[in-house]
């Protein structure tokens, strides 16, 4: 029988104790479901409409039960976007990962201790990506606050890996002490405002507003971009909710 290092015993210490810490996010409460945004992006020049949908969908990834979080932009002004994410069922921990940006694409995979994959860029050039990981961390930081046991004044930290920049950020979820209803095209919604804040350089982040309802999906978000995301702000609202999402895409 192999015997695990004392490095991959200590990992899968501190992946249960964040697990714990976070309140245990337990992806078994998630359904199946297709859920589509109204989005807004306001750059220094310019201001872009987008179409956002995000899929859940049940799914058999390397022998285990996952969920598939396919997550799409289309606009009349940028390529087609599309990003979907393995996560393990259970406790939302990522498998893989795979990116397309218009001739750009990125493909990843997690272990424990590291994210590892190739990234092509739009000129035909080939890069490996390599990171070590100390923490753990989710594989989509919306989905892991919806399967959070939210209630007001709740408060958390999650890791995250920003295949963007190649590097690991650290997100500060808090929960208003308040509730809000949330006017959508698909209806009234009452949520809780989540302050999802960058824990070290703070008040670069966003506010959402999720349901109150477990599990807890994004309804509205307001949010700052980055510079290296072109800066300027970015709006989104939930115009309809469907049911099971259609078969499997090939090629993901």
């Amino acid at each position: 029988m192999q015997r695990s290092s004392g490095r991959d015993t200590c990992l899968r210490v501190a992946f249960v104790l964040a697990v714990l810490l976070a309140g245990s996010a337990n992806g078994s409460g998630l359904t199946e479901q297709v859920r589509t945004y109204a989005m807004t992006v306001e750059l220094e020049d310019q201001v872009l409409d987008i179409v956002s949908r995000t899929t859940w969908t049940k799914v058999e990834e390397e022998g285990q039960d996952a969920w598939r979080v396919m997550i799409e932009y289309e606009s009349a002004d940028l390529p087609t976007s599309v990003d979907t994410i393995y996560l393990a069922r259970d406790d939302l921990r990522p498998l893989r990962r795979y990116i397309s940006r218009g001739n750009q694409r990125t493909r990843l995979r997690y272990t424990e201790d590291a994210v590892r994959g190739t990234v092509w860029l739009e000129d035909g050039t080939e890069a490996a990506m390599d990171v070590a990981l100390d923490a753990p961390i989710v594989g989509d930081v919306a989905t892991a606050i919806a399967a959070l046991p939210l209630a007001p004044n709740y408060s958390t930290t999650l890791n995250a890996f920003e295949p963007t920049l190649g590097t690991l950020r650290r997100w500060r979820i808090l929960v208003s002490g308040i509730t809000e209803t949330i006017d959508t095209p698909a209806g009234p919604v009452e949520t809780y405002p989540v302050e999802v804040d960058d824990a070290v350089a703070r008040g670069k982040g966003a506010l959402y507003w999720v349901t109150t309802e477990s599990p807890h999906h994004v309804v509205k978000s307001e949010s700052t971009l980055p510079p290296e995301h072109g800066g300027g702000t970015e709006v989104r609202i939930l115009t309809s909710v469907s049911g099971r999402p259609a078969a499997d895409p090939g090629g993901r």
